[in-house]
């Protein structure tokens, strides 16, 4: 492509496709994804070009070349957004956690910290209302509608949280899950290593390094599964 020879990283790549744009809020500076996302999918995309490339290549005996792109990764991952874009031409605010289709699904502040929620379908909005203890918010002209609580997110959070400021953010989610509302807590790397599905799947392991000794690190969560977890699996 045209920017063939440009020199690029992770960063840099973030802001000139696009994704700094709509990440962070918007009081803010600019604000990139901190993990290196663009570098690690187009690691994953052109894994999943190669594998396709090799399954032609076994029907019909002829090889690919494959151009993978850190710009068109980073292109890929907004496809939700730009899709929105391309079809009203209206360019997308930053709104820090909230997700600019749908309200309330962001997060909200309680006594101890905070929780993502998302209960903007109609079943899951009049729960909230009823449990977080605002029932009047489901007769007030603003919030009545998705749309209407998208326009009013600002007024709409501020009356969820003036009320789940009163308690944890454990008591929440028992309260929420109960309801089938999504929720969850928004853990830092020290709480993520802890959480049974983290445990289950066994997702770090030790390694013995030449110089460094034996050191933990993240293991790749896609694992095949063998012969005697597919009888298991099967029987349950």
């Amino acid at each position: 492509g045209p920017w063939k020879d440009k020199p690029g990283v992770d960063g840099v790549i973030q802001a000139v496709a696009g994704l700094m744009s709509v990440t962070g809020s918007a009081d803010a500076p600019p604000c990139k994804i901190q993990v290196p996302v663009v570098d690690i999918v187009t690691g994953y995309l052109a894994a999943v070009s190669v594998l396709a490339a090799l399954t032609q290549r076994d029907k019909t005996g002829t090889g690919q070349h494959l151009d993978i792109s850190m710009f068109g990764s980073a292109v890929a991952l907004q496809q939700s957004a730009l899709a929105a874009y391309l079809a009203d031409q209206i360019i997308p605010e930053r709104i820090g956690s909230a997700a600019p289709y749908a309200a309330p699904n962001e997060a909200l502040r309680c006594a101890d910290g905070w929780i993502m929620v998302a209960a903007y379908q109609p079943a899951r909005w009049k729960a909230l209302c009823e449990i977080v203890g605002v029932p009047e918010l489901l007769t007030d002209p603003r919030f009545m509608e998705l749309a209407g609580r998208i326009k009013h997110r600002t007024e709409l959070v501020l009356a969820l949280e003036s009320q789940m400021r009163l308690q944890t953010k454990e008591a929440w989610i028992l309260a929420l899950e109960a309801a089938d509302i999504i929720c969850g807590p928004i853990n830092n790397y020290a709480e993520v290593v802890r959480t049974p599905p983290y445990v289950e799947a066994n997702l770090s392991e030790q390694m013995e390094h030449s110089s460094a000794g034996f050191i933990t690190m993240p293991r790749f969560s896609l694992k095949a599964i063998g012969r005697s977890e597919e009888r298991r699996v099967g029987k349950d």
